[in-house]
């Protein structure tokens, strides 16, 4: 059977598109449809349009990697968007450390806040110092770039067991599914790093981390400016989300129509999804 492939550029004009679409449909749903007295969205097609479109884009991300060709997609990184997208990250983490102490102050019990402030800020040093890399970064620069990944965890943890929203809120799982797609992309940045990269994954993973954080972050600021009734917490998290997803966009692996130099065709990066 003849194997079907897709030229990248199709590939991340797909990736683009699906993120574009999700972001609309969940910001109507939230304008419209969100009761927040109880945290859900109202019956009705487009809530459950919206919904059903995570798992569409997530399938499709998934099976077209595995169609772009071998050798048409590097593991490099194009230098000037993704230094800026870095840079930009960096300072989001930090204004979300200064949130968190703020937060901390108001209430002294929740120790979290102030675990996730400090991971944050360490988080932001990596990618102030990983901004301008080209090639393998150091073993302590690698043990820093776990730093976002326990960023990660301690979200997790800290929505999940939140008590002033429910536990199966749509707000909150998007939320915990953009945490998922930043630890996730955190995976082939460090793994690019220690020169361990697989190309066609590294791809994917863009994608996925894309439309998760986007989808979870900008309807959730667009509430937040339209007034619409949440946890305090979450604009702050959304900030760093929506970050995470222009840092996917923009530090998304080279591609190309033709193969590209330096990426063997047979190589074991290029054989991984």
């Amino acid at each position: 059977m003849k194997h079907i492939s897709i030229t990248p550029r199709i590939y991340a004009g797909c990736a683009a598109g699906l993120c574009l679409l999700g972001v609309i449909l969940r910001t109507v749903c939230l304008l419209t449809q969100y009761d927040s007295e109880v945290g859900y969205f109202n019956k009705g097609w487009l809530s459950s349009a919206s919904c059903a479109l995570y798992f569409v884009a997530l399938a499709c991300f998934v099976a077209g990697a595995f169609t772009l060709p071998k050798g048409h997609v590097a593991s490099g990184l194009t230098q000037i968007p993704h230094t800026v997208a870095a840079y930009l990250l960096a300072l989001v983490l930090a204004g979300f450390a200064a949130g968190m102490v703020m937060q901390w102050l108001g209430n002294r019990e929740r120790t979290i806040l102030l675990s996730m402030a400090v991971v944050a800020i360490a988080a932001a040093i990596y990618f102030v110092l990983s901004a301008r890399r080209k090639e393998l970064i150091s073993d302590g620069l690698a043990a820093l770039g776990a730093t976002p990944v326990l960023w990660g965890i301690l979200a997790l943890g800290e929505t999940y067991v939140d008590p002033y929203t429910t536990i199966n809120s749509p707000l909150k799982l998007a939320l915990q599914m953009g945490f998922l797609g930043f630890m996730l992309l955190m995976t082939v940045e460090l793994r690019f790093g220690l020169g361990k990269s697989s190309p066609r994954r590294a791809v994917c993973l863009h994608a996925v981390a894309a439309f998760t954080c986007l989808v979870a972050s900008i309807p959730v600021l667009v509430g937040f400016v339209a007034d619409v009734k949440m946890d305090t917490l979450y604009p702050l998290y959304a900030a760093v989300l929506l970050a995470v997803g222009i840092y996917a966009l923009l530090s998304f692996p080279r591609t190309s129509p033709t193969p590209v130099e330096g990426a063997p065709e047979n190589s074991e990066a290029n054989e991984e999804v």
